[in-house]
């Protein structure tokens, strides 16, 4: 369940601020488990790390995992233009036609990006698990 702060943002059930993340809900997301917290105590994953996330979350049985891990590419971190013309970091974990597959190390989920009519990389935002985020684009 989701409500709307006093400032407009909305803060989903596990209490983190879905507009931004902030210092604290970082520090959240490592406690449960969503973010790693590496030696150097950044939050930066690795390509091993994502590679390994990936895997872990394609355990989950679907009829579209045989599907998905036919498409999948060694993670690439770039940049991307969210919907809102602010600059992000993502990994490609996954092409399909024009489309990619993006994972957020920030929220620890997945979303649909492609490129543009002036080849720039864009985002369209948060689907949440790579089977969500897989459906979406398939569903295109």
């Amino acid at each position: 369940m989701e409500h709307k702060s006093g400032k407009g943002s909305t803060i989903g059930s596990d209490g983190l601020d879905a507009s931004r993340t902030t210092a604290q809900q970082t520090e959240k997301l490592i406690g449960s488990g969503l973010l790693p917290k590496n030696k150097g105590g950044n939050l930066k994953m690795e390509t091993q790390e994502v590679e390994r996330k990936v895997a872990e979350d394609l355990i989950e049985e679907s009829v579209l995992k045989d599907e998905i891990e036919q498409y999948l590419i060694p993670p690439q971190k770039v940049s991307f233009m969210d919907l809102q013309g602010e600059e992000t970091e993502l990994w490609i974990v996954l092409k399909k036609n024009e489309y990619l597959l993006a994972f957020d190390e920030t929220y620890g989920d997945y979303g649909i990006g492609y490129r543009n009519i002036t080849d720039e990389l864009v985002y369209s935002g948060h689907e949440g698990s790579i089977y969500e985020a897989y459906g979406r684009l398939i569903n295109r």
